[in-house]
């Protein structure tokens, strides 16, 4: 064991050195030359990359503060030499440390759709007090490698939410603010401040609450409402559902209204809902909107 110990520290030292190194075979207690190697040759001891590996899939890919969610992590590494045990899940930390969260299998269960098909799953529940960003990767082991793989950054949205009077929960990004104005509008928009008095509707996004008391229909309510200007003048009219209510999507050609607007019946009113300057943002708004 002694000569083992002396044999490579030789060998590091003469590596230290950048020189050669030879290579010696114990044989029945005698010494014979195997090979000779170049230290100086940066590949002698480079360790051997890992393979590529994509970043995680996150479904749903947002969430919102307070409320417990269920997320489905899913990564395909399609590569023969994967240890399939070895795949995991890390949460990736403010100051760039990462936490191992869970184990991601291909085994059919928690989840995952079909074993073997080396589409690796696991399913998070998480709960948020803050909005923002949650950032996680996948990490592997390969056969022959050293190092472990890891895979560019997902990114999990955490959205903010409000409930209003009467019964309507919005969902809007994480850096907007929500505006309660005098008048019984909601407005929400990126800016990082309350508008001055003189912005009427400062919003990208406004949501109204038009009372109905004799709760008319969509088209009949909107017919006359304001001289029908938010119906009638519109080139085309979508029927759409959301949040379980059918309702109307249609683009009025006059009036403050600079996109479209999607009104949905509830007892007593109607939601109306309007996008003035941020297209796919209030798409995915009205996704996530809950009228009760």
């Amino acid at each position: 064991m002694r000569k083992i110990f002396i044999a490579l520290a030789v060998i590091l030292a003469l590596a230290g050195a950048g020189g050669t190194v030879w290579w010696l075979r114990a044989a029945d207690n005698t010494s014979s030359l195997v090979r000779q190697a170049t230290t100086s040759d940066p590949s002698f001891f480079a360790a051997k990359a890992p393979p590529t590996i994509p970043a995680p899939t996150a479904t749903p890919q947002i969430i919102t503060i307070g409320t417990s969610t269920q997320v489905l992590f899913t990564v395909y590494i399609p590569d023969p030499t994967l240890n399939p045990s070895s795949v995991n899940l890390l949460r990736v930390n403010a100051n760039g440390s990462s936490t191992i969260v869970a184990n991601m299998l291909d085994n059919g269960k928690n989840g995952d759709k079909k074993p073997g098909d080396k589409i690796f799953t696991t399913r998070l529940t998480l709960r948020e007090a803050k909005a923002g960003e949650l950032k996680f990767q996948a990490s592997a082991a390969f056969k022959g490698v050293l190092r472990r793989a890891l895979s560019p950054l997902a990114v999990l949205a955490v959205w903010n939410s409000t409930t209003t009077s009467p019964g309507v929960t919005v969902n809007y990004p994480a850096g907007w603010i929500s505006i309660s104005e005098n008048n019984g509008v909601l407005a929400l928009t990126p800016q990082t401040s309350s508008p001055s008095e003189n912005s009427e509707y400062p919003g990208d996004i406004l949501i109204f609450f038009d009372p109905n008391p004799l709760n008319l229909s969509t088209s009949v309510f909107y017919h006359d409402f304001r001289g029908g200007y938010l119906y009638s003048d519109s080139p085309t009219i979508i029927p759409v559902q959301v949040s379980g209510r059918h309702g109307l999507r249609f683009t009025p050609s006059t009036g403050l209204v600079g996109g479209d607007v999607v009104v949905l019946p509830a007892k007593g009113f109607f939601l109306r809902v309007e996008e003035r300057g941020s297209s796919a943002t209030f798409d995915t708004i009205l996704s996530m909107l809950l009228l009760y």
